[in-house]
Formats: structure tokens, C-alpha cells, sequence
């Protein structure tokens, strides 16, 4: 194991790090060339882009800058489109290109480019912190979303954010054949890009007949993970982001992994329960549910409720 690692560092070194530098460079020469342009990459997740999208008026404001392109990669379209900025464009690209450029700044040279053009806007928090991401976000006293606002956009606290624009659905054209005015309903998400539960399905089943038993209507995505359209007579749903959006907000209550989509919907007023990880001593610091409420201003929302997954049927119970 040590000289395999040993011939790894020697082969990063002298051949992955020197062509990452080379291929970055180069995208940055071609694509990045109007300093009159502000070119903005934000991290391909939710929240992040919450953060990045909200505050681009203001840093574009603080920086000078009267135009922007705004890239991003195809399966994030529909977030994207919640957010039209008079002065932005948009370009959707591959996530190689994210990929790329993530390889280049995360190397000495590439950071210092990254750091010396200010008409790129690349809001990764890994690529600024690197090894010291965990220790930087494990004492609970920032989180990546005010990382991204202060110490990436160095924008400070008056600074407003732009929410995103949510277009209205009715529940009728999500739901054909069904009226949920007179139930209790509870929308429960499995999904995360970022944070992992050890066994998601086996703990949301239980989850889902614990609210069944309460009276709750069940509208869950436990399909994607098991194959199935349904689990245990809930209703299955795999709708657009607008769609899920409007019915979290006729909702009584959001039970779901710690991900974007929870930060999207913490939006809606409907109260928010969130499962960590048991295993990941940062991730309730660096993902704090209510951390995007905290840096633009907000109160913080005293219907969120976030636990371990270990405590998760037990706390619910208190709630719901």
C-alpha cells in the first residue's frame, strides 16, 4: 500500500497535476476572455447555487461588473430557470467542464489564477479549503453557505439575497384524480447527491408506516431507490422540482435526508424534519438546515428539526 501511494504521488505530480493546470488553463483562456464579463460556476447542487444565484446582484453590484454568464450543467436546467437576472445569460455545459476546472484550482497554480481573476466567480468551497474542509466546518461556527457568501463572494452581512421564483401549479396537474384538501399529507425525500444514510429505504419504510399509523397521507420518492412505483400503499412521486415545490407547500410536514431539495423547500413555510448521517461528525455543522435562513437575514425557521439517523423515529414522534 505505501509504495502504491508512493507511486501515485510521484505519478500526481509529475504528469495529473501538470496536465490539470494545462487543461484549466486553457478553458479559462477560451471561455473566461471578457474581463468586462463576470463568469460564474457555481457548485452543481441546490443549495449551494441558492447561495450563488441569490447573491450574484450584490457581488456583481460590489465587483463593477454589468453583464454575467451564468453556466451550468444540463440536469440542473429546471433549478436554473427559477432565477432571471437581467444582466445574466445562461449556458448550460458539461460537467467535465465543472470537473476540469475543479482539478486546476484545486492546484497551487490554479488557486492563485482563480484568486487573481475576479471576473470568475468559481464557488466551491473544497477548491479554497481543500484538506482543511473538515476542520475548517467541524466546530459549527460557519457553514459552506456562509463560507460562500463571506469568503468566497467576501460580501458582508446587509448584503439581500434574491430568492429563486417558483412558477405556480396547481395540485390538480400534479394529481389528476386525487383531492388531498381534506388530508394530512407528508412528503417524504430519500434522495442526496452530497450526504448518504447507511439504509435509507429500510429507515424511510419505517418512517413512512410510523406517519401512516398518525393519520398521514404518504407522498415519497422511495421508488427511485427500491424499483417499485409505491412502497407500503404510499403514493409514489417523482415530479419536477416547481411540482414538488407547490405540493410541499400544502404539505403538514417534509421528511428528508439532509440535501439541496431541503433547502429549496424549507422555502415553502412547511416544517422541515432532517436526517444526518450517524457516522459524519461535520455534516450537521457544515450543513445546517438553517444556515441559508441565518445569512440572508431571516429568523431562523423554528420548524426545521434535524437529528442523526439513529435518533430519527423517536424524535419524529415528538413532531408529528
Amino acid at each position: 500500500m505505501r509504495l502504491r501511494n508512493r507511486v501515485f504521488s510521484i505519478l500526481n505530480y509529475f504528469l495529473l497535476t501538470p496536465i490539470a493546470i494545462l487543461r484549466g488553463k486553457r478553458i479559462c483562456t477560451h471561455r473566461f476572455s471578457d474581463s468586462s464579463t463576470l463568469y460564474v460556476l457555481a457548485f452543481q447542487g441546490i443549495g449551494d447555487s441558492m447561495v450563488t444565484l441569490g447573491y450574484l446582484p450584490e457581488y456583481a453590484r460590489k465587483n463593477g461588473f454589468q453583464k454575467a454568464l451564468i453556466f451550468y450543467t444540463e440536469n440542473y436546467g429546471e433549478f436554473y430557470s427559477f432565477y432571471d437576472f437581467d444582466f445574466a445569460e445562461k449556458r448550460v455545459v458539461s460537467p467535465r467542464l465543472f470537473k476540469t476546472l475543479k482539478r486546476f484550482f484545486s492546484t497551487a497554480s490554479g488557486l492563485s489564477y482563480l484568486l487573481a481573476h475576479k471576473n470568475i466567480l468559481f464557488a466551491d468551497t473544497a477548491v479554497y479549503l481543500g484538506g482543511g474542509w473538515k476542520s475548517t466546518f467541524k466546530m459549527g461556527e460557519i457553514s459552506v453557505f456562509s463560507y460562500i457568501k463571506k469568503a468566497i463572494m467576501g460580501l458582508y452581512d446587509e448584503a439581500k439575497i434574491t430568492l429563486p421564483k417558483i412558477p405556480e401549479i396547481p395540485l390538480s396537474e400534479i394529481f389528476e384524480h386525487q383531492d388531498f384538501s381534506a388530508r394530512k399529507i407528508a412528503v417524504l425525500n430519500t434522495h442526496s447527491n452530497t450526504i448518504q444514510l447507511a439504509s435509507p429505504c429500510l429507515l424511510f419504510e419505517e418512517i413512512a408506516t410510523s406517519l401512516k399509523n398518525k393519520g398521514y397521507f404518504i407522498i415519497t420518492d422511495l421508488g427511485r431507490n427500491t424499483g417499485s412505483e409505491s412502497v407500503g400503499g404510499t403514493q409514489a412521486f417523482f415530479g419536477t422540482l416547481a411540482q414538488s415545490f407547490r405540493l410541499c407547500e400544502k404539505a403538514s410536514l417534509i421528511v428528508g435526508v439532509r440535501s439541496g431539495y431541503l433547502d429549496l423547500m424549507t422555502l415553502t413555510g412547511t416544517p422541515v424534519f432532517t436526517i444526518y448521517p450517524d457516522d459524519d461528525e461535520v455534516s450537521m455543522n457544515a450543513f445546517d438546515l438553517n444556515s441559508l435562513s441565518k445569512i440572508s437575514g431571516r429568523t431562523s425557521n423554528k420548524m426545521i428539526f434535524q437529528c442523526r439517523a439513529k435518533n430519527a423515529l423517536a424524535e419524529l414522534k415528538k413532531i408529528s
